[in-house]
């Protein structure tokens, strides 16, 4: 039925000639009749009228230079602008219909309620500051600002580090901790299994079965590390599991100390020693940065946020703050600052442009892959702050001026001109992303030092064998027979023409044959032992049999006999008849 009354209410209404009001009583408080909207959207656009009529035809701009952001520079005899923050105002300045003159502070910085930038704002010498300002709360005690157009970021510069953070080659596979653990080990298992088959040799009646000496236990634990055999074969099953249990533990390291080194000399990554503000301070690294910049601002603050720990490494004089003018070109400025040591901290667009030009410099100087990048850049940026326009406190002309400035960052105008001129790439990364990975001398230093020292220690221990030795004979005054050093002090010494030779055979026997008679066979002849005629070098030769020098000899009864040429064994065989 509801459906039929509002058909016949609708063709009342066409046919009627009595006029209808339209507007109803709000059922709802926060209802509101169309006339009443059509008013207030009338007002609102006489009102916006009436601010666009508001803003001078000419007004005063004030700005700092800021690298890419925002740059002055004179052009007979008038001040023109650059950068984004000036490329932004002139799109609001041709909506708006005004033109503006710039005029600059005595000093190019942000200052302070009475010097720079601020300090023209705060006693209305300038209309705006295009700039992109920190927003930093102790400002708004003199100035107002725009809405947010965009944030700054902080980033490190430095010199590329001959090495990656996680260590030499042979260090790489485990942490400081792992190594820790392992050595403890290494230098407690020795003493334990001592300790423990010495007290059990002592409960089982102090036999000597498995009682090992403590160096040989030591040597045992330091030999299965370099997987070498030991002497020691214990017998009772607890010793047993006690030395298994450390070929185990020395098996699954060195296996995981292979897998892990293998797969760092190939996929590891390289690292920087520090990735944040925290670490640079705790290492005590040197760091410098732009004066009455960003940096210097923010650390002079009451509340420095995550820049803290630079304000305390500046009180320890480790920070440093250089001038750099509108005149300075301040890439070279900043090439000379960097060393190996020291660390610049600037705008995030600054170092990655200084990084792409460097790059650029060198590769027309046709350097090799490596020597390119020369520097780097922290990964992540180490402090971020918002930043827009600047007016005076009683600005006229800020809400007019935010009301377009908050278009075109909503509309992303604001980004797209930043992001033209900065680099499409990412110059000189971390990684290099080469091929191919060699071993080079960084790789094997620890090798170098590891040998060095141990043939250091060897001719220290050497040294120090010798001295005892002779320091001791000196002293020594026993005179017994079986001393050494006395034996060896009380002999006088004998040339070599009289040292004692080896005896010589006793001379060839000369024999003759005896006349075979009847009793010829009851009498043996006389037996020449074959050593008579081992010097005797026109009767005998030298044969090679089976890779040894013989001498054949042949004796009076026409045999031959082989005997070793000048061996042990024939010095013995001589001794011996």
């Amino acid at each position: 039925m509801r459906g039929i009354e509002l058909m016949l209410i609708g063709i009342y209404a066409l046919t009627s000639n009595n006029t209808i009001d339209y507007t109803l009583p709000g059922r709802y408080d926060w209802e509101e009749n169309l006339e009443e909207v059509i008013k207030k959207s009338f007002l609102t656009s006489v009102q916006k009228e009436q601010e666009y009529n508001e803003i001078p035809k000419e007004i005063k701009v004030t700005s700092w230079d800021e690298s890419l952001y925002s740059s002055i520079s004179e052009v007979n005899g008038e001040y023109k602008g650059g950068g984004y923050a000036l490329k932004v105002f002139d799109i609001i300045a041709a909506k708006l219909d005004f033109k503006y003159k710039i005029v600059l502070p005595e000093k190019p910085i942000l200052g302070d309620n009475v010097t720079g930038v601020i300090g023209m704002l705060n006693q209305s010498k300038a209309d705006v500051a295009v700039a992109f300002i920190p927003i930093i709360p102790e400002y708004l005690r003199f100035v107002q600002f725009s809405p947010i157009l965009d944030y700054l970021e902080i980033a490190v510069l430095l010199e590329r580090p001959l090495q990656s953070a996680i260590g030499s080659g042979l260090l790489a596979p485990f942490s400081r901790t792992v190594w820790i653990c392992i050595f403890v080990s290494l230098a407690l298992v020795g003493p334990i299994i001592y300790i423990v088959t010495s007290y059990r040799a002592y409960l089982w009646g102090r036999t000597k079965k498995d009682k090992y000496k403590f160096i040989d236990c030591v040597w045992f634990a330091y030999g299965a590390i370099l997987k070498q055999g030991s002497a020691l074969t214990p017998e009772a099953d607890s010793n047993r599991l006690m030395f298994a249990s450390w070929w185990i533990f020395i098996t699954i390291i060195t296996s995981f100390y292979t897998a892990n080194l293998t797969a760092f000399l190939t996929l590891s990554e390289f690292t920087l020693a520090f990735t944040s503000v925290k670490d640079i301070v705790s290492q005590h690294k040197t760091w410098s940065a732009q004066q009455h910049y960003i940096v210097d601002i923010t650390i002079n603050r009451n509340d420095p946020e995550e820049l803290t720990p630079l304000r305390t490494s500046y009180r320890q004089h480790r920070g440093i703050f250089y001038h750099i003018s509108n005149k300075d070109n301040k890439t070279e400025k900043v090439a000379s600052y960097l060393t190996n040591r020291r660390l610049f901290i600037d705008e995030i667009q600054f170092v990655e442009n200084f990084i792409k030009n460097d790059y650029l410099n060198r590769t027309r100087q046709n350097m090799v892959e490596k020597k390119k990048c020369f520097y780097i850049k922290m990964p992540n940026p180490v402090f971020q702050q918002n930043r827009g326009f600047a007016y005076p406190s009683n600005s006229t002309i800020s809400k007019i001026i935010n009301r377009e400035l908050l278009h075109l960052s909503e509309s992303g105008i604001i980004q797209h001109i930043e992001s033209v001129n900065r680099p499409m790439v990412t110059y000189c990364p971390l990684m290099l992303g080469s091929t191919e990975r060699k071993l080079d001398n960084n790789d094997l230093e620890l090798t170098y030092q590891v040998i060095a020292t141990g043939f250091l220690f060897s001719l220290i221990s050497f040294i120090v064998e010798v001295s005892q030795h002779y320091f001791r004979c000196r002293v020594c005054l026993c005179c017994a027979d079986s001393c050494t050093c006395c034996k060896t002090r009380m002999k006088e010494p004998v040339s070599p023409s009289k040292r004692p030779q080896l005896p010589l055979p006793p001379p060839p026997t000369i024999t003759t044959v005896p006349i075979k008679t009847e009793f010829s066979s009851f009498t043996k002849p006389p037996v020449i032992p074959i050593y008579d005629t081992i010097d005797n070098f026109k009767n005998s030769k030298i044969h090679y049999v089976n890779g040894r020098d013989y001498f054949v000899v042949h004796e009076t009864t026409g045999e031959r006999r082989l005997v070793p040429v000048r061996s042990p064994s024939a010095l013995l065989f001589q001794y011996n008849h």
